[in-house]
Order: structure tokens, then C-alpha cells, then sequence
């Protein structure tokens, strides 16, 4: 080999050199590189697969958030519902009762003018009595006693009465 310029102990010895060299370079510099790709590739890859979760996850809620959404005013529009037939229940509740009350007032007051209307009557009655008495002691002359007065006025009370 040496005619072709190629010293063999010292190829022999670039060769060990150069397997000793990639075996360093392998061992401190590639295999670290390689790690650190590998650990960058996989957080890439978690990267995209949280990323791909948290998409998911986003669709899920908003999905969620339209439900609850439409079941919160199907909630409201029934509740409202119930509140306006519950108003219409209660107002007629309060015209009924106002209507019971101003019949019942209505009695009450009819009851009292007629118990007044009797009063005025007994007093006309009364009043009535007292002056035929005067008419009649006068007419007479005569002053008539206590018992002769009642009588004169009992008559004259059934007189008015039955008339």
C-alpha cells in the first residue's frame, strides 16, 4: 500500500482516531442533540394534543352554554307564564272579594237605613200621638191624666201600624 502513497499505521491510526472522535461526538454531542429533539418533538406533540383537547373541551362547553342558556329562558318564559296566570288568578281573587265586601257592605248599610227609617218612623209615630193628645185636649178641654195619655197614644201607634 505504500506504492499507492498510503501509510498503512497511519491510516490504521486516522481510522481509530476518527471511531474514537464519532464515539465522543456520538456520545456528547449526538445523542444529547437527539434527546433534545426527541424531548422537543414530544412537547410538540403534547402541545398538539392538549391543543386538540382544549378544542374539544371548548366545543364541549360552548355546547353546554347554549343548553343551559336555552333551558335558562325556556325556564324564564315559563316562569313568566305562570306569573302572569297567577296575577289574572289573584286579581280576580280581589274582585271577588271586593264584590263579596261591597255586598256586605251593601247589606249592612241597607239594614242600618232601614233600622233608622224605623227609628224616624216610631218618632213620626210617637210625635203623631203626642199632637192628636194636644188636639184632642183641646178639642175636649180637658187635660187628660198619664194613663188616659198612654192609651191615647197606644191607640193611635196601632192605628198608624196597621195602616
Amino acid at each position: 500500500m505504500e506504492k499507492l502513497g498510503i501509510n498503512l499505521q497511519l491510516l490504521v491510526t486516522q481510522i481509530v482516531n476518527f471511531g474514537i472522535m464519532v464515539g465522543i461526538l456520538t456520545f456528547l454531542l449526538y445523542k444529547p442533540i437527539l434527546k433534545v429533539l426527541d424531548e422537543r418533538k414530544k412537547k410538540i406533540e403534547d402541545g398538539l394534543k392538549f391543543t386538540e383537547e382544549a378544542k374539544k373541551e371548548k366545543e364541549r362547553l360552548d355546547e353546554l352554554k347554549r343548553r343551559i342558556l336555552k333551558e335558562a329562558k325556556e325556564e324564564g318564559q315559563r316562569i313568566v307564564k305562570e306569573s302572569i296566570i297567577e296575577a289574572k288568578k289573584r286579581n280576580e281573587e280581589i274582585l271577588l272579594e271586593g264584590k263579596r265586601n261591597l255586598g256586605l257592605e251593601k247589606k249592612k248599610m241597607l239594614s242600618e237605613l232601614r233600622a233608622e227609617e224605623q227609628k224616624m218612623l216610631d218618632l213620626v209615630a210617637k210625635k203623631a200621638s203626642q199632637l192628636a193628645v194636644l188636639i184632642t185636649e183641646r178639642i175636649l178641654g180637658e187635660t187628660l191624666d198619664g194613663k188616659q195619655q198612654e192609651k191615647l197614644i197606644e191607640e193611635s201607634l196601632k192605628k198608624i201600624n196597621l195602616s
